[in-house]
């Protein structure tokens, strides 16, 4: 069971009427987009959504980095989340992301945490640091996939600490491709699939909202 570190600063929250300290952080970007998402289960997950709010434009990124010391049960796991301006996103190739993050580095941090189970036994804490560098790449050999999509979706998440949810609406056209992700999360080095394809990268252009709901601080 993972825990967090909720810090928000200079972002616009929204506290809900009737329960204390809950808020909600939404937004609203529209036009050109590019998004990118990595999950590998036990090991880690990374999600990189546009997010822009009334200040600048943004990204939202929440990564998420586990080794295993041999096993889950002896894990050492390191995650964060918040605001970072486009700016530190470079999307210069249509098809290529990177990322050359770390906590110090976001205009806003949604959460940061960790949990250090090496010795058998579980201990929470909370990380000076949490890297993330690395490329997203678009993967065009034998067994990838491109997939166009035009219309409304929507998808909802409950994430795997915190306690948070994070809900994603999108209206408009979109290409979703097989692509590569390699380098360093938090603790956790990953190396590119020597034939194949480790995470999506998606183009869109169109109207995406955001909005992730934090419990209430204890």
């Amino acid at each position: 069971m993972f825990s967090a570190q909720r810090i928000a600063i200079g972002v616009p929250l929204l506290v809900i009427s009737g329960i204390a300290a809950q808020a909600i952080f939404s937004s609203k970007t529209t036009g050109d987009m590019v998004s990118a998402h990595w999950d590998s289960g036990q090991v880690g997950n990374i999600d990189v959504i546009p997010a822009d709010n009334p200040d600048a434009k943004a990204y939202s990124v929440f990564w998420r980095g586990c080794t295993l010391n041999p096993d889950f049960d002896h894990r050492y796991c390191a995650f964060a989340g918040g605001l970072t301006p486009r700016s530190a996103v470079k999307t210069q190739r249509v098809d290529t992301l990177g990322l050359a993050l770390d906590t110090s580095m976001l205009s806003v941090v949604f959460f940061t945490g960790g949990e250090d189970c090496r010795s058998g036994t579980c201990t929470q804490f909370v990380p000076a640091s949490v890297p993330l560098n690395g490329t997203f790449t678009i993967y065009a050999g034998a067994g990838s996939y491109v997939e166009q999509s035009n219309g409304n979706t929507r998808r909802d998440d409950i994430l795997p600490f915190g306690g948070m949810t994070a809900s994603q609406a999108f209206s408009g056209a979109r290409v979703r491709y097989s692509a590569n992700f390699m380098g360093v999360v938090g603790p956790l080095t990953v190396a590119p699939v020597p034939n194949g394809s480790n995470a999506t990268l998606i183009i869109m252009k169109g109207q995406q909202s955001f909005q992730t709901v934090y419990p209430p601080t204890p």
